[in-house]
């Protein structure tokens, strides 16, 4: 996630199901922000469970990546970019002990 602030909360989880996402999600979120989010099924329960959070989504598998002044670029850029870190100079990640 990204909070408004332009930082990133990133942590590795297990699983990407309700039961993992939406304790993070809104742990990280206060009340009344604008949850701009891809069209991952599990983001439609956060939606149908919650009205704390306004809700926008980017459809990309209808090749919609951008609406108004909505998107996930910044997110995803910021993936793009460790992951060409972890290819480019670390090679491999390992767990944390």
């Amino acid at each position: 996630m990204k909070d408004r602030d332009g930082k990133i909360i990133a942590q590795k989880i297990d699983k990407t199901n309700s039961d993992t996402l939406f304790p993070i999600i809104n742990d990280a979120l206060v009340e009344g922000s604008t949850v701009i989010k891809d069209g991952h099924p599990v983001y439609t329960l956060l939606q149908n469970d919650t009205n704390k959070f306004h809700h926008e989504t980017v459809e990309h598998r209808n090749d919609i990546y951008v609406r108004g002044i909505y998107h996930t670029n910044r997110i995803e850029g910021f993936w793009s970019l460790l992951k060409l870190g972890i290819i480019g100079i670390y090679h491999q990640v390992s767990k944390s002990i």
